[in-house]
């Protein structure tokens, strides 16, 4: 597993644990490997959502379907 996989692996444990902000942290390190990538984003995107900022969730959303038409989770 790469390191970008360890960071998106990360994130989302933390996510199932209840920390967005802990996995926010995992999610950001993730994009700054691959900017456009459609699973740091949905990840990132869950974090804002579990908080309660909607807005914010669904720009990240839109713009994982921007980088990856065809991954479902932005959906």
């Amino acid at each position: 597993m790469n390191v970008f996989d360890e960071y998106i692996k990360k994130g989302n444990s933390l996510i199932e644990g209840g920390d967005p902000r802990g996995a926010r942290k995992w999610f950001r390190k993730a994009l700054s490997k691959n900017p456009r990538s459609a699973a740091a984003l949905d990840g990132l995107a869950w974090t804002y959502y579990m908080e309660g900022n909607n807005e914010k969730a669904r720009e990240l959303l839109e713009r994982s379907i921007e980088c990856d038409p065809g991954f479902a989770e932005g959906y």
